[in-house]
């Protein structure tokens, strides 16, 4: 990707997916993916670049996020992630005022089923049920 950037973000939201990739055979290759959201708040996919190997390496993010840094982007607020060892060393080493924000893993994120759309709502009233509620659902 060449396409240049904001200069500043309020957050950058990265993650990685393993799919199952055919190759001429069937192997896991993790594709890793950035998310932008602009001092306006517009949401931009800021890149998605194919890995190596067979998961996801603070390494190679260390590489993605030196390409945004190379594309444009001077500061960033806050970065989330989730909590891949050794990725904020990454993080810090490339954009090192960014505050770090880790979200809750997969097991946690069930236990606490809140979409950021439903955090971002104008019906506070709605918001604030939601999370009293006992049930995953709201119900």
């Amino acid at each position: 990707m060449s396409r240049p950037l904001e200069s500043i973000y309020t957050a950058i939201f990265i993650d990685a997916i393993v799919i199952k990739v055919r190759d001429g055979q069937v192997r896991n290759q993790p594709f890793y993916a950035a998310i932008g959201v602009d001092l306006e708040g517009h949401k931009d996919i800021v890149g998605i670049w194919p890995g190596q190997g067979d998961g996801e390496s603070a390494k190679f993010w260390f590489a993605c996020l030196t390409e945004l840094k190379n594309r444009g982007v001077k500061d960033v607020f806050f970065m989330v992630c989730d909590g891949l060892k050794g990725l904020p060393d990454s993080i810090g080493s490339v954009f090192p005022a960014a505050k770090i924000q880790t979200c809750l893993d997969p097991p946690a994120a069930q236990q606490f089923p809140l979409r950021l759309e439903e955090a971002l709502v104008p019906d506070r009233g709605r918001l604030k049920a939601r999370l009293r509620s006992p049930h995953p659902g709201g119900r």
